[in-house]
């Protein structure tokens, strides 16, 4: 089975999942093939393609802004439906995320066959630069996370860190990819889950309040700026922004801001000289590094390359 699995991620716990369901397919004897967004922004052919996934981090209680303008421009499925399944990472609550990509795919001819979040600390800069005063009783905050689970999602609110990803996550994503092959190997379309199935799922209101999101309220509380004065002129924001927001003349100049933002603060968390800032999030306060070493370990522990 030939399979396909797009991939958005701005600060790489999106990545680590995608990757892991990659080599989960893989190893189970289909060809799969990860084909990044923002390293190469134009659709893939899929019209041989058996199984769709679509992987990308949930941005202001909706789905990636980036990754919904790219599915905007995927060519329609070929020869009747085709079957996708759906791969989220948030701190909590994926809102309309998924039910608004079931939506889109399904304009285009894609059966969802299956759709599953996985949770990560906080990575929005405004909440990590509020708590980050409390830093130096996280692990206060892990202890009592540890020993009270049910209260974690309260816990990460001061500590946006503590929410990540274990075995028993990994192990349960593994037979989440698994269920969906075996589904679409033999073309089950009785499987297939529609939007209206999804928003099921989720907490009354939560879908109302993702879709309500405009993108002009996701620009203006994002907000970048960048400091001249800090800038190192690497460009590596430029390198990283998906929407060509961030553009400048040549090596040796700041870069500009314009107004194509989507809100991914991919440029804030890559930033190596903190000259980046948003809104309610000062420069570097409220950077995330990416996934720690023993949630990369878990992810790769039984399927390294």
């Amino acid at each position: 089975m030939k399979c396909t699995i797009l991939l958005h991620s701005a600060t790489g716990n999106t990545r680590l999942v995608a990757r892991f369901a990659s080599r989960r397919l893989t190893e189970a004897g289909h060809h799969c093939v990860l084909h990044d967004i923002v390293d190469d922004p134009e659709p893939p052919d899929c019209s041989d393609v058996d199984l769709l996934g679509v992987a990308s981090p949930t941005n202001y209680f909706g789905p990636s802004r980036v990754m919904h303008q790219f599915l905007d421009r995927l060519p329609p499925a070929v020869d009747g439906p085709g079957l996708a399944f759906l791969l989220g990472t948030c701190s909590g609550e994926p809102g309309a995320h998924l039910v608004t990509q079931a939506e889109q795919l399904g304009r285009l001819g894609w059966l969802t066959m299956g759709a599953r979040t996985v949770t990560f600390p906080d990575t929005w800069p405004p909440h990590r630069a509020l708590a980050s005063p409390l830093t130096f009783s996280a692990s206060i905050g892990r202890a009592l996370g540890a020993k009270l689970s049910p209260l974690r999602p309260l816990l990460s609110l001061p500590y946006p860190d503590l929410s990540q990803p274990s075995h028993r996550t990994v192990s349960r994503l593994g037979r989440f990819i698994d269920r969906v092959a075996r589904r679409a190997a033999v073309r089950d379309h009785l499987a297939a889950q529609s939007a209206a199935d999804l928003a099921r799922t989720r907490p009354p209101g939560m879908v109302r309040l993702g879709r309500a999101v405009t993108m002009d309220w996701v620009r203006r509380c994002t907000d970048i700026r960048i400091d001249p004065h800090r800038c190192s002129r690497c460009g590596t924001c430029v390198d990283l922004c998906p929407s060509g927001c961030l553009t400048r003349d040549d090596d040796q100049s700041v870069p500009r801001v314009g107004s194509t933002c989507l809100g991914c603060w991919a440029c804030y968390h890559h930033c190596p000289s903190d000259a980046i800032s948003g809104w309610h999030a000062p420069a570097g306060k409220g950077r995330y590094p990416g996934p720690d070493p023993a949630t990369v370990e878990a992810f790769n522990a039984r399927w390294l390359e």
